[in-house]
């Protein structure tokens, strides 16, 4: 296990990257960067090695747009449709804008 993690300070993380994605043939990476993680190399890192696609976990960004709509809005029984339109698209326009 020492040997291993001597290699991987003295060779680093991109060296190592590159070399394990050439090795196995990946021509693509598909990222979920909706999942918070304490540590992580953004998109732009990986674009050094392969293509990489991002997805969209829409259920992710329905959970963020309600809980801004919780502020301004107080839920009942008897939702406006008004209200639920709004709501729909602002979900619309924030897909779009990703």
């Amino acid at each position: 296990m020492q040997s291993i993690e001597e290699y991987r300070r003295e060779s680093g993380i991109e060296s190592i990257t590159s070399t394990c994605l050439k090795a196995a043939n990946i021509s693509a990476i598909l990222i979920d960067d909706g999942i918070e993680m304490d540590k992580r190399n953004e998109i732009k890192w990986h674009k050094n090695f392969t293509f990489v696609g991002r997805i969209l976990r829409t259920e992710r960004v329905a959970e963020q747009i309600l809980e801004q709509v919780r502020y301004h809005y107080t839920f009942t029984f008897n939702v406006d449709s008004h209200i639920i339109i709004s709501i729909t698209l602002f979900f619309i326009l924030l897909v779009l804008a990703v």
